[in-house]
């Protein structure tokens, strides 16, 4: 008997071990295909690291050309007008920029792809993953930035037909390629019925033109122009072309050295409140900041407005009402939150 048991004791051990073995053979499987995962959008930009860059100016002349006197207002053309022609002229150049054949493909998991998609953008969460098609950008020598592009439909159970989406994402990134910043280039959302599109122009001097507009079946209308400029930490931060003191419907404060600086008023839609709980997601923003970034504390109020008959917000109508959310920053980075209501 005690023959058989030192017989069979080093065929236990042996079985154990390599149970154990497999065991940590399993793990560390699992631990890299974590790490794969987990490092595919960092993955992805060394590889456009390696390929052509696109080089300033990019996108479309056009675009600084056409509607510049019309900052913060909405303008309404006719279906035939020049502006239709032209936004449909856009939507081929944003085609032809997609597929470019010095952009390089990747899927990466949606989970992770959340860092650089806008969340006002519903796209289904049975979604696993997102081919992005990719290449690097020149636009400072001491910074990494990609252009990504993506096409995807949204959820909406509220339309006729699928919302298809389309968007181009300028990302900034560290030198381990840590996402630092985000900003939209250009987006088609809608579907047969309507489109809300924005377009792009990256000059010489590195200044990010954007124009936005709504495309519909009856009218198009031209809706806002803003612009960007990448400072030195990575971070997108509004450009204007005057210093001094600045004024439109949505926002007013002071502009020091072409950007934002101090406290700010800001009118417009927060993803972040309760929808149920509120009439609409407007909301009335004191925030602060700093070279352009956001810096100390953000105060986000309910906003109250009444509409006119084409369901436009009437400006003189707008009152801040309770506070309900407020956020900290520092150096342009959220470092705390909390909901009040």
């Amino acid at each position: 008997m005690r023959k058989l048991i030192y017989i069979i004791l080093p065929f236990l051990l042996i079985h154990c071990k390599s149970k154990e073995e497999n065991l940590q053979t399993s793990l560390i499987s699992k631990q890299i295909k974590e790490e794969v995962k987990r490092n595919s959008l960092q993955s992805f930009f060394k590889v456009l690291d390696e390929n052509q860059k696109i080089n300033l100016p990019y996108g479309s002349k056009e675009i600084e050309k056409h509607f510049e006197d019309r900052q913060d207002t909405i303008t309404t053309f006719s279906n035939e007008s020049y502006l239709k022609n032209w936004a449909n002229w856009m939507t081929t150049f944003i085609e032809n920029d997609t597929n470019n054949k010095n952009r390089k493909s990747s899927e990466i998991p949606y989970l992770e792809s959340k860092i650089i998609i806008n969340s006002e953008f519903n796209l289904p969460d049975t979604l696993k993953n997102i081919k992005f098609k990719g290449s690097g950008v020149n636009i400072n020598q001491n910074l990494n930035t990609y252009s990504l592009t993506f096409r995807e439909y949204l959820v909406c159970n509220n339309c006729e037909l699928p919302e298809d989406c389309f968007q181009n994402i300028l990302v900034s990134t560290d030198n381990n390629h840590n996402v630092v910043d985000k900003i939209r280039l250009s987006y088609r959302v809608g579907n047969d019925y309507g489109y809300t599109s924005q377009y792009f122009y990256i000059d010489n001097q590195k200044i990010i033109h954007l124009k936005s507009f709504y495309e519909g079946e009856l009218e198009s209308q031209f809706l806002d122009y803003k612009m960007y400029q990448l400072n030195g930490n990575g971070k997108f931060v509004r450009y204007f072309s005057k210093n001094g003191r600045y004024t439109s419907d949505n926002e007013t404060g002071e502009v020091i050295n072409n950007t934002k600086e101090g406290k700010w008023i800001e009118i417009f839609k927060n993803e972040k409140i309760n929808k149920l709980k509120f009439k609409d997601n407007f909301t009335y923003l004191d925030a602060n900041y700093k070279n352009g970034v956001p810096s100390g504390k953000f105060s986000y109020f309910k906003l109250y407005q009444e509409y006119d008959e084409d369901g436009l917000p009437i400006i003189s109508s707008q009152k801040k009402g309770e506070l309900i959310l407020v956020e900290f920053y520092e150096d342009g980075n959220l470092i705390a939150s909390k909901f009040i209501k």
